[in-house]
Formats: structure tokens, C-alpha cells, sequence
């Protein structure tokens, strides 16, 4: 994996960035319609998501980056990687005080996500956290086409750009650690995920249906979506490719 090249992918994303701006005091449509309040509270259980601290996933890179010289700089590419969801949740939590919502502090399906996260080894951590950011990909493309708010659109499109990158990041990730295994073992991997995939995106259409549904967006098109975005994954990690994988970040684009 040549981290040291997602280290400059990241550092230029946080430069460019820095000199964008929203425009966060403009009159709000109608702030009272159902579809801004059920956005709101969607929109403040992706904030506390995206509010963890990284931890354990730098702790885990620390480790790998020790053993196997093929991940030299990993932490790093890490380390930014996280900075950059947290970035995410600053603007959700500018997005959540716009609609007129409350940040939360603790929510069941997040708790559940992060138990799990915890319970099963490090490298599963990724997975999980992998499976997160496909969902968020079709979550945030939905609502930057369809939000009932043009800022919060414009925000979502920058989120979603941000995380077809952070996807194409954790392929080249496990790109390199299934050419490692068995083919056997990398088949097995690719059915769990799947499920487990498909188990996270029921979870999630439970918790975020009724605010999508507010803004038109069907239980049919969500899951279309994020059915895509696995696919599109699952098919590049299933690449020899080792060069050009920052390119491919434009597989996992709007």
C-alpha cells in the first residue's frame, strides 16, 4: 500500500478545505416543515458518528506499520484520514444547529456500531468502520440532490466527495491484505461482508428511513445506492492494481 501517497492525497484535501465556506446565516425555508425536523435529528446521529476519536483504528495502523514494511506511513495516512471525519462532524453539527436540531451525546444504533467495532479485533474495526463510510456515500449523495435546504445540500456534496475518497482509501487497504490470504479466505471475506453489509444498511434505513422519506427519497433508492457503492468496492478490491489507486476514488464518485 503506498500510504505516503494518501498522506499528500489528504494534506491537499485539508488545504483545499480550508478556503471553502457555506453560508450558514441564510434564511432557513420554512424551518417548521416536518422534513427539516426529521433531517435535523437524522443528521444528529451521523454527528455523533463521525465524533469518535480514532483510537483504536491508530492503534491498530501503529501495529501494522510495525510488522509489515508494505504499510510504512499508514498511521499517518491514518491519522489524517480520522482528521478529516472529524472535520465531517463539525460541518454535520453546523448542519444539525441550522435546522434548529440537538447534537446527541449517545443513540442505540451508534452504541451498537461502536460495541461491535470494539468486541471484534482491530482489523474487523475497519471493516466496520469500511461499511459506514459506504453507507454514508449513498446517505449524503441522496441528500445533496434532494435536502429541502440548498446549504445543507452543498454541504452533504462536499461529505460525499470527501468519502468516495475515504473509500477508495480503505480499498487499497484491504486490496493489499486479501492479495496476502488464501483465495479461499478472500472469498469467505467477501461473503461476510456482503452480509454484514446488507445487515447495516437494514439497521440504518430503520433509524434514517422516516427523515429520507420526508425529503422523497424511497427505502428502494437508498438501498440501490449503497447496494452500488458495495459493489464498486468490492470490485476494486478484487483489482491487482497497486498503481493509480488514489484515481480511483472517482469509482465511488456522485
Amino acid at each position: 500500500m503506498n500510504a505516503h501517497r494518501w498522506i499528500q492525497y489528504f494534506e491537499n484535501h485539508r488545504h483545499h478545505h480550508a478556503a471553502e465556506s457555506y453560508a450558514w446565516d441564510t434564511p432557513l425555508p420554512d424551518p417548521a416543515r416536518r422534513n427539516i425536523q426529521a433531517l435535523a435529528a437524522s443528521l444528529a446521529i451521523f454527528q455523533l458518528g463521525e465524533s469518535g476519536g480514532g483510537t483504536r483504528l491508530l492503534r491498530y495502523a501503529r501495529r501494522l506499520a510495525g510488522q509489515d514494511p508494505g504499510f510504512s506511513g499508514y498511521e499517518r495516512a491514518v491519522g489524517l484520514f480520522v482528521s478529516e471525519e472529524h472535520a465531517h462532524a463539525a460541518l454535520l453539527k453546523q448542519m444539525v444547529h441550522r435546522l434548529g436540531g440537538t447534537i446527541l451525546t449517545k443513540q442505540w444504533s451508534n452504541s451498537i456500531f461502536r460495541t461491535i467495532r470494539s468486541a471484534l479485533g482491530l482489523e474487523f474495526n475497519v471493516q466496520v468502520l469500511l461499511s459506514a463510510e459506504l453507507i454514508a456515500r449513498a446517505y449524503y449523495g441522496l441528500l445533496s440532490r434532494q435536502a429541502p435546504d440548498p446549504v445543507i445540500r452543498a454541504t452533504c456534496l462536499r461529505i460525499t466527495r470527501d468519502e468516495a475518497g475515504h473509500i477508495a482509501f480503505h480499498a487499497d487497504f484491504f486490496r493489499d491484505r486479501l492479495a496476502a490470504s488464501p483465495v479461499w479466505r478472500a472469498l469467505l471475506w467477501r461473503v461476510q461482508f456482503h452480509a454484514l453489509f446488507r445487515l447495516a444498511g437494514a439497521v440504518v434505513w430503520w433509524d434514517h428511513g422516516p427523515a429520507l422519506r420526508a425529503c422523497g427519497i424511497s427505502q428502494s433508492m437508498f438501498h440501490q445506492k449503497a447496494l452500488r457503492a458495495s459493489t464498486a468496492f468490492l470490485g476494486a478490491v478484487a483489482t491487482s492494481r497497486r498503481v493509480g489507486s488514489i484515481q480511483s476514488a472517482t469509482e465511488f464518485t456522485c
